[in-house]
């Protein structure tokens, strides 16, 4: 087995992609800043990590980060915080396209599947300025497989409550062309919550409530090698799914929502090339969300008579491109990247009712070099500005454009051999969402068209040090000052009216610590950080911002090609607003317990894993009750 999690914490040096596959699939090819200060601002988790964990979701292989914190609440929707950044300050890129709901910035993770993935890339705030517009908080980059070579896996898996999922991957090369193509279906009829769960309002234990949902993804990806025309590639995906979202718990009143549709369709172009020295690469996508969330009466979902029952239908759409280039010279690496897209969000609130639209493009241009000074100190500066500029308001007059900038300077010292200490500086901005600028967030917000982008200006300080070659330990201090945060000030207290302004300030500051290694067939990793998030203005506690996190994974090689893998998981308390008490209140900190064992049979693998084997009952957010002890058995077929 090899030592897979001393690679979570540092970009790895000794696996080389080959250039037709990383140029299909990543913006910063993270190869090429081997060596340099971004190097170190890259945390990875690389494909056999993600195999070894046999965690299903994206968000629960993020979460092998110390540093990132999960939170799931009243849409069921998994939304990420990293470092104290929340998911609308941080970019999401699927194969180096950036991925959200138009309207307001936001993707679901549970929407994505973990079995089609190569590996995950998360760039802190003070990472490269050439990934595009509003990264103020960092990137999270998923590369997906690329049919390299002649392959076929298919899994299958039955799980608790009869839970079934079929993932298939098949690639074919022909020559110049190679093609590949995925598919996955799941199905659930819900998910079971902990023995230890009291019955409350909406919730009586045993399966949750409203919690089923039925999966549908397929991908296809085709590519060729034109000789002196350099790679192109065409991929196209589909992602179909229906699901509840369960009730809050104890409240008395109950949302009753099912998304009775959720698509997404992607369509997506790629070309790379070497032009005299210089590597180009170029990617255009079209992806559309047509999503439908239902309001019912009650707990039956049948009826939509009453005063809040609504069906809300969004028809959104994004198209645009990206332009990257890398030029090497002797002592000077050279890199850009050009961004555009527009997004477009068309709604209807209920039936019969008008549609709304709105749109807006978005403009970035970033350059980085990096100046190697002495062989033992390299040195990185940049500059990224970006454009945003709205399109149109549903008919109503349009906002002024706003225009960023943002400055990056890092530095990276190699002391001794197996030693690194990296330092930087970065200044970075998001944009108000359109859902920000325009919504009435029904009813109870009155709108304001004339927000600005927020700031932040960010620092991290790290050293990594290897050990006897087999065993590194690292160390990261970060701090970051957010300026114009975007927040709720109550605007006519007569008609409990609120307004989005730019009044925040915030700080997050923290650190991080990570060892990892491998003792004869024990790889262990072993991690924690550590996070102070305040607000500035004294005026508010943020919520779902643990101050602490930390995790151990162990993976042995037991005889007869049987693996075993245990991972452990504690997130610390964080704070959630109590309407009832009008309070800032805590939930309690939660460990988590994950085993798996799988056993290797020529072509075929069989495994059995417990999620949660503590059964421990615990919330991400209040009121909304999180899977207890989850079993499940499987079969990976590969050739």
């Amino acid at each position: 087995m090899h030592c897979v999690y001393a690679l979570i914490l540092m970009v790895s040096g000794s696996h080389k992609d080959t250039l037709f596959t990383y140029y299909m699939n990543e913006i910063v090819v993270t190869e090429h800043l081997s060596n340099t200060p971004l190097e170190a601002t890259i945390k990875e988790i690389p494909d056999s990590l993600i195999r070894e964990t046999g965690l299903d979701a994206v968000h629960e292989i993020l979460e092998v980060i110390p540093d990132v914190y999960v939170s799931i609440g009243r849409k069921n929707e998994a939304n990420i915080y990293f470092r104290g950044f929340d998911q609308s300050q941080i970019a999401v890129l699927i194969d180096g396209v950036p991925v959200y709901v138009p309207y307001d910035g936001s993707f679901d993770f549970t929407e994505l599947d973990s079995d089609i993935l190569k590996k995950v890339k998360v760039s802190s705030s003070t990472g490269s300025v050439i990934y595009g517009p509003n990264i103020m908080g960092g990137v999270v980059n998923i590369v997906t497989e690329t049919p390299e070579k002649d392959k076929v896996n298919m899994e299958a898996a039955l799980g608790r409550n009869m839970d079934k999922s079929v993932n298939l991957f098949a690639s074919k090369r022909l020559g110049r062309l190679s093609f590949g193509m995925d598919g996955s279906y799941e199905k659930s009829d819900g998910c079971h919550i902990s023995e230890d769960f009291i019955p409350d309002l909406n919730e009586d234990g045993g399966v949750r409530e409203n919690s089923d949902y039925e999966k549908k993804i397929a991908n296809l990806k085709v590519f060729y090698e034109a000789p002196g025309f350099g790679n192109i590639g065409l991929k196209l995906g589909v992602i179909d799914n229906v699901k509840g979202i369960p009730p809050e718990v104890g409240t008395t009143r109950p949302r009753y929502w099912r998304f009775t549709t959720w698509q997404k369709r992607a369509v997506k172009l790629t070309w790379t090339c070497n032009v005299k020295g210089t590597e180009v690469r170029a990617n255009a996508f079209y992806d559309t969300y047509y999503n439908v969330l239902d309001s019912y009466d009650d707990s039956t979902y049948t009826t939509q008579t009453g005063r809040y029952a609504f069906h809300s239908t969004y028809d959104d759409y994004t198209v645009g491109g990206n332009l990257l280039t890398e030029t090497k010279l002797p002592l000077l690496n050279i890199r850009t990247g050009l961004h555009y897209k527009k997004d477009v969000h068309r709604a209807q609130d209920d039936y019969d009712e008008e549609w709304e639209r709105y749109e807006m493009a978005t403009y970035s241009f970033g350059v980085e070099t990096d100046v190697k000074l002495t062989p033992k100190l390299t040195t990185t500066g940049g500059i990224g500005l970006s454009y945003m500029r709205p399109l149109h308001a549903n008919g109503g007059d349009l906002r002024d454009p706003i225009f960023t900038y943002g400055p990056l300077l890092s530095i990276q010292y190699r002391a001794t051999a197996g030693t690194k200490l990296h330092l930087s500086f970065t200044g970075k901005t998001r944009f108000p969402t359109m859902k920000e600028l325009y919504s009435e967030y029904l009813g109870r917000n009155v709108p304001n068209p004339d927000l600005k982008e927020e700031r932040s200006f960010n620092f991290e300080f790290g050293i990594t040090q290897v050990v006897a070659e087999k065993h590194q330990v690292s160390f990261v201090i970060y701090d970051s000052e957010i300026r114009d945060v975007i927040e709720d000030v109550v605007v006519d207290t007569v008609n409990d009216l609120e307004q989005l302004q730019n009044i925040g300030k915030a700080r997050f500051a923290g650190v991080s610590l990570g060892v990892s290694g491998t003792v004869g067939r024990l790889d262990y990793h072993v991690s924690y950080s550590y996070l102070n998030a305040k607000d500035l203005e004294g005026k508010e506690i943020l919520e779902d911002r643990p101050e602490q996190r930390g995790s151990i994974y162990f993976g042995y090689k037991l005889p007869y090609d049987v693996k075993g893998f245990v991972g452990i998981n504690y997130t610390g308390s964080r704070y959630y607003y109590d309407r009832d008490v009008n309070d800032y209140l805590k939930l309690p900190d939660y460990t988590l317990v994950n085993l798996k064992l799988s056993k290797k049979i020529k072509f075929l693998e069989l495994y059995f894993k417990v999620n949660n084997l503590l059964d421990v009952n615990y919330e991400r957010d209040k009121g909304f009750p999180c899977p207890g002890r989850y079993y499940e058995t499987g079969l990976n077929f590969s050739l």
